[in-house]
């Protein structure tokens, strides 16, 4: 019953977050006419990416390579099979310009680099890390190129008190989905462990899920509130975010060992990213709808039903 409470708290926590992070952060879009896209890219993304940098960080410095590297796989499988399909059935997710000619261009490109550092020594260390943070460096200055492009500047009398309100909302939102999740988590896997569920079919699939729920909850909540160009670009930019920022940082505190097995999911993470592509070509063009929602969930269960008889193997 006790976590029972918890996994509910956990829920009420990554709602209202993603509720006033949405507000925050669509505040300050209007405010300087960013974008949403551009937004979901960076604001909201570093915000739904805190479980996943806590995690991974924690689980380097620990020495637990395995966890820190395959929750980022595992949660970057999951943004784009399981949240972002399960977006789509609630809204049209719009793939604008931006996403399909570069961004996720350049996140297959992040993978690939990732499959060819730990393939080559099995080991993804500091030199590695450093890199993965300069590529991360070039996509924040791409970024910040557009928004002048698209004269973000504010050329109406600013409101401090209104923008210093925002960036509350932001700060406040960001903390509850991050406690949020770890509730949410935490509530699961004693109660999955308690029905004798491996702990590695919990690591696998709950701590995944769970630290995700942050960008599924957003997603659904920038849908509901008309800003659904936030949801994609906060699902691409979490695992930017993850592969490159997460990742990086990681590799710095301590170097990674590479484990082979890792590379059928980095292999799945490819083609799946390749994929959204594919959708913007068939159906209703430019947009993800439920049908390409639909597939991506069958594709999550089937990878799901693929690691069950794996993890009662170890």
């Amino acid at each position: 019953m006790k976590n029972i409470v918890i996994i509910i708290l956990g829920f009420f926590f990554l709602i209202k977050g993603a509720d006033v992070l949405i507000s925050g952060a669509s505040g300050i879009a209007k405010k300087f006419h960013i974008p949403n896209v551009i937004v979901g890219l960076t604001i909201v993304s570093i915000g739904t990416s805190l479980p996943e940098l806590m995690i991974s960080i924690t689980s380097s410095i620990s020495g637990h390579s395995d966890i820190s590297i395959g929750n980022i796989l595992g949660s970057c499988i999951c943004n784009i099979l399981l949240i972002l399909g399960l977006t789509s059935m609630f809204h049209k997710i719009p793939i604008d310009k931006e996403s399909k000619n570069v961004i996720l261009p350049l996140t297959v490109i992040s993978m690939f680099i990732i499959l060819i550092f730990g393939n080559m020594d099995l080991q993804i260390g500091r030199e590695e890390g450093l890199m993965l943070l300069g590529l991360f460096g070039i996509f924040i200055i791409y970024v910040i190129t557009k928004m002048l492009k698209f004269k973000l500047v504010n050329n109406e009398t600013t409101n401090n008190k209104s923008l210093l309100v925002n960036i509350f909302y932001l700060i406040i939102g960001a903390l509850a989905l991050k406690f949020g999740g770890d509730f949410v988590v935490s509530g699961a896997k004693y109660i999955a462990l308690n029905f004798n569920i491996p702990e590695s079919f919990v690591g696998l699939t709950i701590v995944s899920i769970g630290t995700s729920l942050p960008e599924l909850v957003t997603g659904i909540v920038a849908g509901y509130k008309g800003n659904v160009s936030i949801a994609l670009g906060n699902i691409i930019g979490s695992n930017l975010f993850n592969l490159l920022l997460v990742l990086g940082i990681s590799a710095i505190f301590n170097p990674i060992s590479y484990s082979v097995h890792f590379n059928s999911s980095l292999y799945l993470l490819i083609l799946i990213t390749l994929l959204i592509l594919l959708f913007d070509n068939i159906g209703e063009r430019n947009f993800l709808t439920k049908v390409e929602g639909s597939a991506m969930l069958l594709l999550y269960l089937e990878y799901v039903l693929f690691i069950i008889p794996t993890t009662h193997s170890l």
